[in-house]
């Protein structure tokens, strides 16, 4: 009987274009959800909740250096920050990996904070930054599997473009 399963450790991030290999700890995607209204029809025999649109999104990166270019990127709440991040996804079956696949996630977003710095005895500071993001895109293996973009209107799942009625409508 074969087994097959996936794994997904370990990932690089580069903020601006700029490579932070071994400075960021932790990261966290955003959060994609939908923005929900209740409906309560007065004919029916209940109410329910349907999508008005997306959710505002953010994003943590937790870092372990005190980066001069981590911080004055914080400090900018002014000016968008591109983030990629890049990990491998093994692929393995009865024991054996048989392929890595790439994962790839972009996002664009603003900062929300200048982070206190903690400092321990004999340990890493600790430092995390959030962003405010307005994009958001994620790759598998070369397919993208969704991508927002509050600014254009952009919301794509598995390659359906979901809000291209709503841009007609409004004429966008």
């Amino acid at each position: 009987m074969s087994t097959t399963i996936g794994t997904l450790y370990n990932a690089n991030v580069y903020v601006n274009g700029e490579n932070f290999a071994g400075i960021a700890e932790e990261i966290t995607t955003p959060d994609l959800k939908p923005k929900m209204t209740d409906h309560k029809p007065l004919s029916g025999i209940g109410s329910f909740e349907l999508p008005t649109g997306l959710d505002k999104m953010s994003m943590k990166i937790k870092w372990n250096f005190i980066s001069p270019d981590v911080l004055t990127n914080a400090a900018d709440f002014y000016t968008s920050q591109d983030v990629m991040i890049r990990a491998n996804a093994d692929i393995w079956d009865n024991g054996s990996r048989v392929e890595s696949q790439p994962v790839t996630a972009f996002v664009r977003g603003l900062s929300k904070n200048l982070p206190a710095i903690a400092l321990k005895h004999q340990d890493n500071p600790d430092i995390e930054t959030e962003l405010s993001c307005t994009g958001y895109k994620l790759e598998y293996n070369g397919k993208v599997l969704f991508e927002v973009d509050f600014f254009a209107q952009v919301y794509i799942v598995d390659g359906v473009d979901k809000m291209a009625d709503y841009r007609a409508n409004l004429g966008l």
